[in-house]
């Protein structure tokens, strides 16, 4: 029975630079990558995604933390000691070796024979569909065919755990949904677990059996992808995921009598217009909100547009202008504007589209979220 490896990091933080120029890469993170697990690690260019891989492959050492895997520390295990295969984004072949060379060349270096090798590359250059190319050198190569032969290097292996750096983002649309596919498939057939970063929320949500999310080398959130999506712990989190992202939209709380309400800020308009209010029911962080400042949030898919005020009435009804209607295949993506705020409904395109004017709008509150905005840390329970 195959062994699956379990990979923990506590506190780990690498910093750049000298004491008169220092960038923190990662800052105390601490995660763990269950046996067979995939886990995607996700944000924007300079979270720390790549940094965080290089310190678990050994490349590179950590100023703080520790790494385990089965529980046993490898800070000071070499890199060719760890038993970690990873893929490059720039795919990292030879160029002067055929594919066939490139996939043998991790047992070659390891001693096994040359039956031992052929026989192996021939299983996974098959598994990957590459047999065709294996006399091929790698300047031949589509981008695609190239990043199948790195991962078949990678696998080749047969590591305890995959380590993907953004392996897709040199290739187009299609051929990436192809391939993270076939990537997610073959880790699970080997039964490794794999960490893979990239700055594409679609990617890490079609491919992770949990996400993991970085900001400025701080871990913001862990957890499955629909947890990250329907309950961000942040601003950032909730505006990195969705396309368009979360709308978010500040305001206040003002009691009036024994109920809380949210006004939206309105700037120099009238706040006292009741098609701006939101009431805020059975929530514990209200009383100590009343008065201050908050931002309510909401995905574009639970603001609907009506045909009339009553019509499909889910919440409460807001007048809004439709600025734009983008027509996007099944979807339509409607720009709307309240004041000085700008935000966006989405609804099927099968639906007649709204004409651009002013029109009715409902809220599903029960979808509502509600972050503090100076922290910008969600307040709802």
């Amino acid at each position: 029975m195959t062994h699956m490896t379990c990979l923990s990091i506590h506190n780990l933080s690498k910093s750049y630079g000298n004491k008169h120029q220092k960038v923190t890469a990662l800052n105390q993170v601490s995660l763990t990558v269950n046996p067979g697990e995939f886990l995607a690690v996700v944000g924007p260019s300079g979270s720390g995604k790549t940094t965080l891989l290089r310190l678990l492959a050994g490349l590179e050492h950590p100023d703080e933390g520790v790494i385990t895997m089965d529980g046993k520390t490898i800070n000071d295990v070499q890199a060719e000691q760890r038993d970690l295969a990873m893929v490059f984004q720039d795919y990292a072949l030879f160029p002067h070796l055929t594919i066939s060379e490139n996939l043998g060349l991790p047992l070659k270096l390891r001693q096994h024979d040359l039956k031992s090798i052929n026989q192996q590359v021939s299983r996974i250059a098959e598994l990957l569909g590459i047999t065709s190319l294996l006399n091929r050198k790698p300047a031949s190569l589509s981008g695609g065919e190239k990043q199948r032969a790195a991962l078949g290097r990678a696998m080749i292996r047969k590591p305890k755990i995959f380590l993907f750096d953004e392996p897709l983002s040199q290739l187009d649309t299609p051929r990436r949904t192809q391939l993270r596919r076939e990537i997610y498939d073959l880790c699970r057939q080997q039964k490794v677990a794999a960490i893979y970063t990239t700055h594409d929320q679609i990617e890490a949500m079609s491919m992770g059996d949990r996400i993991a999310v970085l900001s400025n080398g701080v871990l913001q959130q862990i957890n499955k992808p629909s947890i990250i999506y329907n309950q961000p712990v942040n601003f950032f989190v909730a505006g990195f995921f969705g396309s368009p992202p979360m709308n978010l939209l500040p305001g206040r709380v003002i009691a009036d009598e024994n109920s809380y309400q949210f006004h939206l800020d309105l700037g120099q308009e009238d706040t006292k217009n009741p098609s701006v209010k939101i009431p805020i029911l059975n929530q514990p962080w209200v009383p100590a909100y009343r008065g201050k400042p908050c931002v309510f949030g909401i995905r574009p898919e639970h603001v609907r547009i009506l045909s009339g005020l009553n019509e499909g009435k889910v919440g409460p009804v807001w007048r809004a202008i439709v600025e734009r209607v983008e027509f996007q295949g099944p979807d339509l993506l409607i720009h709307l504007k309240i004041g000085p705020h700008r935000f966006f409904a989405r609804q099927s395109s099968q639906q007649p589209a709204p004409t651009c004017g002013e029109a009715s709008l409902s809220l599903e509150l029960k979808h509502g979220h509600w972050f503090a905005e100076d922290s910008g840390m969600q307040l709802s329970s």
